[in-house]
């Protein structure tokens, strides 16, 4: 398996990370059900912690492809 290059990874990182409003940043980014998630209302299933999606989103758009069935 290869490394993903550095600079991909820091280009896609300073995509995804907003360090005023990390969560907000990675539902407007990637959307969809992640969004769903980060957005819900219900505080006792609402994402708060979203470093595993933003380092998803880093290796995918790396070179490094994450198999949606691993997720």
């Amino acid at each position: 398996m290869a490394r993903p290059f550095f600079t991909a990874a820091w280009a896609a990182s300073q995509h995804i990370y907003d360090p005023v409003a990390p969560e907000k940043r990675v539902a407007e980014v990637i959307g969809g059900f992640v969004a769903k998630n980060i957005n819900n209302p219900d505080p006792s299933t609402k994402w708060r912690n979203t470093c595993a999606v933003r380092l998803s989103y880093i290796l995918n758009y790396s070179g490094l492809k994450i198999p949606k069935e691993a997720l």
